[in-house]
């Protein structure tokens, strides 16, 4: 029995060894993959993930990991690059920035620069996604926040009309600034508004217009 004791440890022992080396062969060819590996394993990671919820909760977590940083030499959060990923494609800038516009607290103290500091690390979009995205808002008059409702989604989407004005240039900066969008920034000025909206609204048209092909 002793002998059979000892045997099986040895086994045992051994099937361990070699499920460690087969763990550290693969870290190791994980490691030195090659960059097409790389960009395959990203453009995978971006189509699997390019869903509202995801998205969501990336945004949120990007929020926590700044709110946590305390020196301005640290790296970015990694939920800023898996971001960063996704809005490669036209439909995941616009999610993103819906997400945005949606999930973004209004209590939140850094939510404007987190806003402007994620659209800012995403690529800039064309045309045609600026376009899509306005439709998309689908912003008039009829979209102002009176007091004592909940200001988030306008408040975010002022602050996000505001970054994109001075982040595009040319006719994209023009299909931003729609009748309807200018209808909606102007309604906001009103004193029945809530202040934070008209804030926003008011730094967006001075972005507005301070862009040539706009004046």
């Amino acid at each position: 029995m002793g002998l059979c004791g000892c045997k099986c440890k040895e086994r045992l022992g051994a099937a361990r060894r070699e499920a460690t080396a087969v763990q550290s062969s693969s870290a190791q060819a994980q490691r030195i993959e090659s960059p097409n590996q790389t960009t395959a394993r990203h453009m995978y990671w971006r189509k699997a993930n390019n869903t509202p919820q995801i998205i969501e909760a990336l945004i949120l977590d990007s929020l926590k990991a700044i709110r946590s940083l305390v020196e301005n030499d640290q790296e970015p959060p990694e939920e800023l690059f898996k971001l960063h990923n996704i809005a490669d494609q036209d439909d995941g800038w616009i999610q993103i920035v819906n997400s945005m516009v949606q999930v973004v607290p209004i209590e939140e103290p850094l939510g404007p620069a987190v806003i402007t500091l994620l659209l800012d690390d995403c690529p800039l979009p064309n045309k045609e996604a600026v376009l899509r995205l306005s439709h998309q808002f689908n912003l008039s008059g009829k979209n102002r926040v009176l007091r004592g409702k909940d200001p988030r989604r306008q408040r975010n989407i002022c602050i996000v009309l505001g970054v994109l004005a001075e982040k595009l240039s040319g006719p994209s900066s023009v299909v931003v600034l729609t009748q309807g969008t200018l209808d909606f920034l102007i309604s906001n000025l009103e004193e029945d508004v809530e202040p934070v909206v008209t804030l926003f609204s008011l730094i967006a048209l001075e972005k507005f217009a301070q862009t040539k092909n706009v004046r």
